[in-house]
């Protein structure tokens, strides 16, 4: 892969539980606290979940990567969700 953002690692942690933890980020929202919450709740889930499904077909479909592109995807992922932050719509403050 090429272009790799700088990737920024707690010490100790492997490339993989990175890469899982962002995936986490980027699919863990807040439910959305009334029923006209939910569509603007739902148009988030689904563009964070594009972002994620692309940085795992990146890692799947590249044969050569490396821990070095597991580290960079979930670099980049991170910078990607901190776009679309939950604050379009109202939540109960419990995580999906």
């Amino acid at each position: 892969m090429n272009d790799r953002p700088t990737p920024q690692v707690p010490p100790g942690s492997p490339a993989g539980r990175e890469l899982l933890s962002a995936l986490r980020e980027a699919l863990n929202l807040p439910y959305p606290a009334e029923d006209e919450d939910r569509a603007p709740y739902l148009v988030l889930r689904s563009k964070r979940a594009s972002l994620a499904v692309e940085a795992i077909g990146r890692i799947l479909t590249d044969r050569e990567s490396d821990p070095l592109d597991q580290l960079a995807a979930a670099t980049a992922l991170r910078l990607q969700i901190a776009d679309l932050p939950a604050d379009t719509y109202a939540s109960c403050g419990l995580g999906s």
